[in-house]
């Protein structure tokens, strides 16, 4: 009887291995680009399902050139979406403009030379932190008056930390010679000891609730971002950016740095997960066979 039910898990076993072979192959894993940012190397990090736009696909050129015009002298590190949206983008030109997080080099933000303490306390300076909550009450009364073609219309500070500064805003930007109405959430940095800005967009919607999961989104931007670059990753546990509730506050100095890592070998489980699954399983199945055959030759009389 125990033959009989190690027969049938090993057979589930085959089967399971069979079918997530389709499966596993389907999933791509996000690659970390390296660049060069004033005379650095910088790692740009990629979420997991995001697509970087492509210049040869026509309508992913549409959301460039928009968004060169909207990142002005900026240099642009990387730009992505989330793959489905994307491949829904491209073949389908009535669909709205898809969710994109680009990555830029912004110097003009401030220096960076006194360390990300004092960046950060220089960006945006003056403005009182709104919050969240009022980020949200301020967003639902719909797109701010001076918000114009490629012109921000102010929102408000939703949070500052010993990481980064975001600001919510809205902006419109001309996609294929229509005009957009997009929400805008910046969050500035410095890894490196450069400026980086992170600026995840939006169609801008009339309550204003994608503030919300952008907020939360743009958070786990930064993490990557700097985990990448050689900081401890805060994401995967209970430890969060202090949220900075009254103007110009004094921020905590930035944990220690620790050695920075090679980007490339952060990303081997993310890019050959998949096949060390696939491996296992199919080593468990093939090892359980093998106990199968071995249990019954030893068993067979002499």
């Amino acid at each position: 009887m125990i033959a009989a039910v190690l027969r049938r898990v090993g057979a589930l076993l085959v089967l399971g291995a069979l079918w997530s072979v389709p499966t596993l192959a389907q999933q791509e894993s996000p690659k970390t680009e390296r660049v060069q940012v004033g005379g650095r190397d910088i790692s740009i990090p990629a979420p997991f399902q995001y697509c970087d736009l492509d210049a040869t696909e026509e309508r992913d050129n549409l959301l460039i050139e928009a968004l060169d015009k909207l990142a002005g002298d900026r240099k642009v590190l990387r730009r992505m979406a989330p793959c489905d949206e994307l491949k829904q983008w491209r073949k389908d030109k009535d669909s709205t403009p898809v969710e994109v997080v680009q990555t830029l080099h912004d110097p003009a933000a401030g220096s960076t030379e006194r360390g990300r303490v004092t960046f950060l306390n220089g960006v945006v300076a003056g403005r009182p932190i709104a919050g969240r909550d009022a980020v949200l009450k301020r967003a639902a009364d719909g797109v701010p008056q001076g918000t114009a073609e490629y012109q921000y219309g102010y929102i408000g500070l939703m949070e500052r930390s010993d990481r980064a500064v975001m600001s919510a805003d809205a902006v419109l930007i001309r996609i294929d010679g229509a005009l957009e109405e997009m929400a805008s959430l910046r969050a500035w940095t410095v890894t490196g000891g450069q400026a980086i800005l992170i600026e995840t967009l939006v169609p801008y919607e009339k309550d204003g609730a994608a503030f919300d999961w952008m907020q939360t989104d743009g958070r786990d931007h930064v993490d990557r971002l700097l985990s990448a670059n050689g900081e401890r990753a805060r994401r995967f546990d209970s430890a969060r950016p202090p949220i900075l509730d009254r103007p110009d506050p004094r921020i905590r100095k930035p944990p220690p740095i620790f050695k920075p890592r090679n980007p490339d070998e952060e990303d081997f489980f993310a890019d050959y997960g998949g096949q060390i699954a696939l491996g296992m399983i199919g080593g468990g199945a093939v090892l359980i066979i093998v106990s199968l055959f071995w249990s019954r030759r030893v068993r067979r009389p002499a």
